[in-house]
This record gives C-alpha cells, sequence and structure tokens, in this order.
C-alpha cells in the first residue's frame, strides 16, 4: 500500500494577504509561511506575530456551519456560535500556547473574523497560486 504525499511549499518569501482589521476599514496583512494540499492547510504569522495552522474542515461542514447558524426569524447570522465552530475545528497553534478564542484575541477579534471566513471561502488559493 503506498502512502500519499502531499505537497508542501513552504516560501522563503511569504506571500502576504491582506484583510480588514477590525479597526474601522483599515487593512492590514498576514504573512501565509507555507501551505499543502493546495491551500487546505496554511501556515500563517498572524497580525499578533504568533503563528497559526489553519486547517479547512471541508466545503460541506463550511456550508452546514452556516446553515446551522442563521437565524430565520431575525435574517442574520450568529457569528458568536460560527465564530467559536471556526476557532475550534480550523486554527491550531505552531509552535505558542496561545489558544485564539473570542475572548482573548482583544482587539484582534475583526481581523480574526476576515480572515477565517476568507479562508474556508478558498480565497487563500489565488495568493499563493499567484506566487508559484
Amino acid at each position: 500500500m503506498s502512502e500519499v504525499v502531499k505537497e508542501k511549499r513552504v516560501d522563503k518569501n511569504p506571500t502576504l494577504f491582506e484583510i480588514e482589521s477590525g479597526k474601522s476599514g483599515q487593512t492590514a496583512e498576514i504573512k501565509i509561511l507555507s501551505s499543502e494540499a493546495d491551500g487546505e492547510v496554511v501556515i500563517i504569522e498572524f497580525l499578533d506575530g504568533l503563528k497559526y495552522k489553519l486547517q479547512h474542515p471541508g466545503n460541506e461542514t463550511v456550508m452546514l456551519w452556516k446553515e446551522e447558524n442563521i437565524n430565520l426569524l431575525k435574517g442574520r447570522m450568529n457569528t458568536v456560535t460560527l465564530l467559536k465552530k471556526q476557532f475550534s475545528n480550523c486554527v491550531f497553534l505552531e509552535g505558542h500556547g496561545k489558544t485564539p478564542t473570542i475572548d482573548n484575541v482583544k482587539g484582534y477579534l475583526g481581523a480574526w473574523q476576515d480572515l477565517l471566513n476568507r479562508f474556508l471561502a478558498w480565497e487563500f488559493i489565488t495568493a499563493i497560486s499567484d506566487k508559484h
């Protein structure tokens, strides 16, 4: 039985990816340090200077999360529950012990929301592909 080897790209010059900083329309750049499985797993350096591994759970899971968190009576998304799922299932520590949560990301909450929504929509693939 042969093992499937996934290509891992480690960039000497990290890809910069622009996100909303969460501060009144300002933007900021995160660094994509490496990627594998065509953008399904990426290592980033976040705005706080720490490294995190982002793992995409798959399109079906992302769609189910969105469906589960739409309040039909109010016609809007329950962003708290959705972001908790995204943090616990998609963001992993990379060489440090600071697990991000809604309560401990301080001034970066809007940036994490934008980052995770765009990562789960596969927007990182374009940034990674454009560089290679």
